[in-house]
């Protein structure tokens, strides 16, 4: 499994995508639930290459 800080940053985004595409498991941190609403739509628009359900596989961590 895979942590990733800053799930819902730029860089961040990209490369729970590119992890994605692998297939890692991943564990992503996010801060705010406004942020985390972006990014799901960020993967709505640029994940065509992964499955549909590619937001369902990432565990997301709430944090300060």
């Amino acid at each position: 499994m895979i942590l990733i800080t800053g799930g819902t940053g730029l860089v961040g985004a990209h490369l729970i995508l590119e992890c994605l595409i692998k297939n890692f498991k991943i564990r992503a941190i996010y801060r705010s639930q406004e942020k985390l609403n972006e990014i799901e739509l960020f993967f709505d628009k640029y994940a065509s290459k992964i499955d549909k359900n590619h937001f369902q596989r990432i565990e997301w961590i709430k944090t300060n």
